[in-house]
């Protein structure tokens, strides 16, 4: 038997992603915190 146990996905829009993850589909939401790179750009 295969199990996934993670995945990740890239998406243009966060919060438009979060809303379909958490409303539509009805997952939880865990984490939604700012953080930077490497090289100190922005990312969530």
């Amino acid at each position: 038997m295969v199990q996934i146990d993670l995945v990740a996905l890239i998406v243009d829009d966060y919060d438009s992603a979060i809303a379909f993850f958490s409303d539509v589909l009805g997952f939880d939401l865990v984490e939604d915190s700012p953080s930077l790179t490497n090289d100190g750009r922005p990312k969530r």
